[in-house]
């Protein structure tokens, strides 16, 4: 899912090109192929690749994503373990990148993520086990 397209100015590029709502998994496999022969294998890159676990809060990546299949959706987080890893490490991009999600309950509240996270202590943040 395009995360930009959820809170951008405007819904059009420069060029007047609609800004789109989804990437389909092409576009990571695309990525991998430049990245791993032109990049990684020329240079030897290392470096970061972020994962948004509930892009746009329409699900998350470990149960299902609206307008998504199962089988699209564990392709692109089998392709993002297999080829993107090693060489970057995963990492999330807080969880949503648009409202914030209350962690005890999972429900998304009426407030921006970056918002929100500016006026929290560890306390939401720890678990039962920490």
């Amino acid at each position: 899912m395009s995360v930009y397209e959820s809170h951008a100015k405007t819904k059009y590029t420069k060029y007047g090109e609609p800004l789109i709502k989804t990437n389909d998994n092409d576009t990571l496999f695309t990525f991998i192929d430049i990245v791993k022969i032109d990049i990684v294998k020329r240079y030897g890159l290392k470096g970061k690749f972020s994962v948004v676990p509930m892009p746009r809060n329409k699900g998350d990546i470990v149960s299902c994503l609206e307008g998504v299949s199962n089988s699209e959706l564990n392709a692109w987080l089998d392709a993002v373990k297999s080829e993107v890893y090693p060489n970057f490490s995963i990492t999330p991009e807080m969880l949503t990148h648009n409202k914030a999600v209350e962690l005890s309950t999972m429900q998304v509240i009426d407030q921006k993520e970056n918002d929100w996270s500016q006026n929290q202590t560890e306390k939401p943040l720890k678990t039962d086990s920490d």
